[in-house]
């Protein structure tokens, strides 16, 4: 269903992003954390349903699972719920991801190519970072030594996006794969940690920050940044992007009521028919469960 398409403001980085979007309603839960697969594979939270962008299949196996992330290749990550430990595999054949010495785990993100996972663990009461690189595990702290440190997405090439406090203390921060640390901002926002963050390739990424009264939405990419609003909203978050520039996020309307939308951007306003034919199908969606945060 399209709700409307209208003109936004936007950065011009990297052919990314168009004039206008066009919105779609998804019938979703918009209290959930979403993020985007670029092949349509979706999943949610901890019900333990998979689809492929035409059938979906429950897994027993995930029952107990949170589902944080899945690859194009339909490998998931996330935690278990029973024992608090990360993993990572299809399901059905799931593996811990757990760093040596650390009580608890997860795994908050993989890449879409599956090489990279992100995510953090409990180590000493304290919360720190790691990434594993095509099998190889790499902990890290962000500089300054911050007792509570989140990794949320990572991409292809090893960027990865997070925050080192959660979630109205702190700074967002792009992580290069050497280990240099860029700190994401919005000019006239102190603050835009309040909800997990997600990237794509071109190391574009969206979060949602808090001006006090409301949730909005902001798009950010070498050092430029812009606040995104969905036309209408009271408030606006967002979850994440695609390779194509797809956001995924929610808003809440003049109502009250709270909705899960993606955009599409598009400068005729008139999404192509691949990206038509993937709505329709109820792909790239993927929910895991995150309720609007207040400081």
């Amino acid at each position: 269903m399209i709700l409307k398409t209208v003109a936004v403001s936007f950065i011009a980085a990297a052919g990314m992003f168009a004039a206008s979007y066009t919105y779609y309603h998804i019938p979703a839960n918009p209290y959930e954390r979403a993020s985007l697969s670029n092949t349509g594979y979706t999943a949610s939270g901890s019900t333990g349903r998979i689809t492929n962008g035409v059938n979906t299949t429950y897994y027993p196996s995930l029952s107990s699972k949170y589902l944080f992330g899945v690859a194009d290749n339909g490998t998931v990550v996330g935690v278990d719920f029973n024992t608090g430990i990360g993993f990572q595999g299809m399901p059905g054949d799931l593996h811990n991801v757990i760093p040596a010495g650390a009580t608890t785990s997860r795994v908050s993100g993989i890449s879409p190519d599956g090489t990279n996972i992100a995510g953090n663990y409990n180590q000493g009461g304290s919360q720190r970072m790691f990434i594993v690189d095509n099998g190889v595990m790499t902990t890290f702290d962000y500089s300054g030594a911050h007792a509570q440190q989140y990794l949320w997405d990572v991409n292809d090439s090893g960027y990865s996006v997070g925050l080192t406090a959660c979630c109205s203390a702190g700074l967002t921060f792009l992580r290069s794969p050497g280990g240099s640390y860029t700190t994401i901002s919005v000019p006239g926002f102190a603050n835009t940690t309040l909800d997990q963050s997600g990237l794509n390739n071109s190391n574009v990424v969206v979060g949602s920050l808090y001006d006090g009264t409301a949730s909005h939405g902001y798009i950010w990419q070498n050092g430029s940044a812009t606040v995104f609003d969905r036309p209408g909203a009271l408030e606006t978050q967002l979850f994440d992007i695609n390779d194509s520039g797809v956001l995924l996020g929610s808003w809440r309307n003049q109502l009250g009521e709270d909705l899960a939308f993606i955009a599409v951007p598009d400068a005729s306003g008139v999404p192509e028919p691949a990206t038509l034919s993937m709505l329709g199908a109820g792909v790239v969606l993927l929910g895991v469960a995150r309720r609007y945060i207040r400081p």
